[in-house]
């Protein structure tokens, strides 16, 4: 075993990520002339760098956040049933959300309709359409009322 600079791409023997040419990592030449790569950066980000579970759980939190301003809003009792608050964060929750694909979507037809960034955000009276869509659902409902209301 040997620790070096790869020469060239290769993937890590054990996870499968593409390790770039000049990445440190440990190669294992076998007898047999295989050559298993184990790539350090792979590694020390799953191990260290718990983003998925950090990010589903801010998700989680922003959620209920949101299910607390909506029962707000509609003037909702001063004292509020847990089970309530918590079946309405499951009904949130099991809601379609929104991916890269939906926004790529969204942000290519908003541009084939010859609109901008910020005329979209001036529109809807928002610095951020993340604020007023959720689902792909609310995106379309923009668009429709892009579409309506600029005569598309």
């Amino acid at each position: 075993m040997a620790i070096e600079r790869l020469k060239k791409d290769a993937r890590c023997s054990e996870c499968g990520a593409l390790l770039k040419k000049g990445t440190r990592a440990k190669v294992y030449r076998r007898s047999d002339g295989t050559v298993l790569v184990y790539g350090f950066d792979c590694h020390k980000r799953q191990s260290t760098d718990n983003s998925d579970a950090l990010s589903d759980a801010l998700s989680d939190i922003r959620r209920a956040l949101w299910t607390i301003v909506e029962l707000l809003k509609k003037g909702a009792p001063k004292e509020i049933a847990t089970e309530q608050v918590l079946d309405e964060i499951a009904e949130e929750a099991q809601k379609p959300q929104l991916t890269q694909k939906d926004w790529a979507r969204f942000w290519g037809t908003i541009k084939r309709m010859g609109l901008d960034r910020e005329t979209v955000h001036e529109y809807l009276g928002v610095e951020s359409v993340k604020e007023v869509a959720k689902t792909p659902e609310d995106l379309e409902e923009i668009l429709e009322r892009l579409k309506q209301d600029l005569a598309f």
